[in-house]
């Protein structure tokens, strides 16, 4: 008998993983299906001693898919190899519906033969040797699938630390908003989610900006906002063809606003229930894309259960910590429904809370004390390591603690898949001294790594020459327990007013590029997407991080300036306007009358 443990889901039989591959916080399922196929029915015919004998009719299952193309190992590649000696500068590339892959060599399927670049093997194209990606299929459309849902993984933060972006480039509510704040600004948005398709115009063609960050030598980029009625599979997809790996998260809109599902869990501290349903909708692959047949997509890096707990809840109350731990529970739970299974490492992406840096206040409260679990206060207390140590006890002990009773193994998943994270706007000297010292020395933190979810250093009157040196520092400080960095941020929050308007990479300007497709719920069909005018910040990250400085989507120049520069151009099979690519090195001379840069005619542009 050849039987499998199966089960019937959503009106298919699905096979359900060996408990060997199960995820650490999987049950086995209560009830199987045992099918037995190719069992021979023997029947005696009395008195007759005449046997027959029938096969039973196997359950139908789908095709298996038909092999991708194998990459070449290095030593038995044929010599003409990716990036081999040339003049031209260009790289050859192969269009494959959205998709543009740089031209290496790929082992054709059942052959002996290789090719590159726009080279076909039979009905085959060849478009990359990116671990990320597999070949174009046979068919009668060709087919560029990404293996993203195949099981093996990107880099973890301990093998690659943090050099991320955030991001969260909303479009702007009037273009009077670019040059002033007023309450208009911040209204009329009914989602915040551009990681959704309908901001493939921002961080897709033409704008390109995750193309950008990975220009300014990001690795990595850090989302803000999740809407569960959007899939954010093709943004994921776009991140890794980037080479991005990205830090998702959930919306504080399921912990705050009284009208969300819940009502704002965050004030009864009871979140478990709605952040289970939540994030399913994010894991079943047809509304959110985070996975697909158990598998997460191997651009996430890690979830973000919460931006800032520490500020959330009823003021007076200690429920940031109830909230916090229900939610992680909550969390396993939709994994645990999902039949989640690890990569093919056997990691899952990292379970993250990202607090503020504040010393000891939470909504106005002094909690580095034991009524807040805080058993040695002189060691145990600092900006954002209080509520790190707060919430390793309550992991510990939440019945205890915070009177809560989970329903999964949380110990064991945040030994395996918690890093701590915070956010701060402090020179780098002052977070080793006052965070990375601190943290080392408890035991408990061993084997708990952390990151900045959010860093910037530029204060008011900061010198932004000093920038470059700063990030370096930053990056030195990027070993345990410190595992990198998120710079804050790529764009100008046009949706907020005051000291926000420091921050960002990017400004605005006046010239619209594209525009977003219809959001679900708006009185808008579209908002205009615009041209991006880098401030000065972008080359002294470039520069620290050894980025490419292509960009893409930035404003055509429209006045003269005393800017010296100097322009090579270079096209790599341009398809639109919007691809072509104008590589131009600006001085250092400021431009007349102005903050910024100066930029030529064009939409992509090297500084």
């Amino acid at each position: 008998h050849f039987c499998t443990m199966s089960r019937f889901r959503d009106g298919a039989l699905s096979v359900e993983a060996p408990p060997s591959e199960r995820s650490p916080i999987e049950e086995p399922p209560n009830q199987t299906l045992h099918c037995c196929l190719g069992a021979a029915v023997v029947i005696v015919l009395g008195g007759l001693g005449v046997y027959a004998s029938s096969n039973v009719e196997p359950v139908a299952r789908p095709a298996a898919p038909e092999a991708p193309p194998v990459v070449a190992p290095a030593s038995t590649r044929a010599p003409s190899t990716f990036r081999t000696t040339s003049t031209s500068t260009t790289t050859t590339t192969t269009a494959c519906g959205s998709f543009y892959f740089t031209g290496d060599v790929v082992q054709c399927p059942g052959t002996d033969t290789f090719c590159e670049g726009d080279q076909c093997c039979g009905a085959y194209t060849c478009p990359s040797a990116s671990p990320h990606f597999v070949a174009c299929r046979r068919g009668k459309q060709l087919d560029c699938s990404m293996s993203a849902y195949d099981g093996s993984s990107m880099p973890s933060m301990l093998e690659q630390p943090l050099k991320s972006i955030s991001y969260g480039p909303l479009f702007v509510a009037s273009e009077e908003c670019m040059d002033a704040f007023s309450p208009k600004c911040g209204a009329g948005f009914v989602s915040d989610d551009v990681a959704a398709a309908w901001g493939q115009q921002i961080w897709g063609a033409p704008r390109h900006d995750l193309r950008n960050i990975a220009g300014i030598g990001a690795n990595a980029v850090r989302t803000y906002g999740n809407d569960q009625r959007f899939s954010k599979e093709k943004f994921f997809n776009e991140a890794l063809q980037n080479g991005l790996r990205v830090v998702t998260g959930l919306s504080n809109y399921f912990y705050t606003d009284p009208s969300s599902p819940g009502g704002g869990c965050a004030n009864s501290g009871e979140c478990h229930d709605v952040i289970a349903e939540t994030f399913a909708q994010n894991l079943r692959y047809e509304t959110g894309g985070f996975s697909q047949r158990r598998i997460y997509h191997k651009a996430i890096a890690a979830v973000n259960l919460m931006n800032e707990p520490d500020f959330i809840g009823i003021s007076g109350e200690r429920n940031y910590l109830r909230t916090l731990v229900s939610a992680f529970d909550g969390f396993l739970t939709a994994e645990k429904r999902a039949y989640i299974t690890p990569w093919k490492d056997g990691r899952l992406p990292n379970i993250t809370a990202t607090w503020s840096f504040a010393d000891s206040a939470a909504n106005g409260l002094f909690v580095c004390s034991k009524e807040y679990h805080i058993r040695n206060p002189s060691t145990e207390c600092g900006p954002g390591l209080t509520f790190m140590v707060q919430f390793y006890y309550v992991v510990q002990d939440p019945e205890g603690t915070v009177g809560y009773r989970p329903r999964n193994k949380i110990q064991q998943a945040y030994a395996e898949r918690w890093v701590n994270a915070f956010n701060a706007f402090n020179p780098p000297k002052f977070l080793h001294d006052q965070f990375v010292q601190r943290y080392r020395r408890l035991p408990f933190f061993n084997d708990i790594f952390a990151f900045a979810g959010e860093w910037n250093p530029m204060h008011p009157g900061y010198n932004v020459s000093n920038l470059e040196d700063d990030i370096r520092q930053m990056d030195q400080y990027s070993e345990l327990p410190l595992l990198g960095v998120s710079f804050f941020q790529y764009q100008v929050a046009y949706n907020k007013g005051g000291t926000e308007r420091r921050f960002g990479l990017f400004e605005l300007g006046a010239t619209q590029i594209g525009s977003t497709s219809y959001i679900l719920g708006d009185d808008k069909e579209a908002h205009a997407v615009h041209c991006l005018q880098p401030r000065e910040a972008v080359s002294s990250i470039a520069a620290a991080w050894g980025g490419s400085r292509n960009f893409t989507g930035i404003c055509p120049q429209t006045t003269a300036t005393t800017t010296t520069v100097t322009a090579a151009t270079t096209t790599e099979t341009p398809t639109t306007a919007a691809d072509t690519t104008t590589k131009v090195v600006v001085s250092s001379s400021r431009a007349a009358g102005g903050d910024e840069p100066a930029t030529v005619a064009g939409t992509d542009v090297h500084f």
